[in-house]
């Protein structure tokens, strides 16, 4: 599965996440959709909701204000989407690799988790 093939409001959000978009990339979230991220730095918080994602973003910008990320990978799993993303932070200074599992609701993403690893990742998607 390309990128291109993603579910659209995969593809958008992912889009509005690469141009540091947060209100576009929040609309493509269900009201109830859950985020949990990998990056150290907010790792182990469960962010709920429209208003729990806006606090995810506002902490990940206060951490890495521009940061960028390439999307490589896309897997569709059944029940969810993998990408593999490089995260690169300000400056270079922070560079990782994550493997994120989307779960799409209806119209819209349902969940989004991140992962340290490609084994963490398919272990939570089984």
């Amino acid at each position: 599965m390309s990128s291109a093939q993603l579910p659209e409001p995969m593809r958008e959000a992912l889009a509005a996440l690469l141009d540091h978009d947060r209100d576009r990339f929040i609309s493509y979230f269900e009201a109830d959709a859950e985020l949990i991220p990998m990056v150290s730095e907010l790792e182990g918080t469960v962010y709920r909701g429209h208003e729990g994602i806006r606090q995810w973003w506002d902490n990940l910008i206060s951490v890495f204000p521009e940061f960028e990320a390439e999307v490589g990978e896309v897997r569709d799993l059944g029940d969810h989407i993998l990408t593999v993303t490089r995260f690169r932070g300000q400056e270079d200074t922070t560079e990782f690799t994550m493997w994120t599992l989307v779960d799409m609701g209806t119209d819209k993403i349902a969940g989004w988790r991140s992962f340290s690893s490609e084994a963490e990742a398919l272990e939570a998607a089984a």
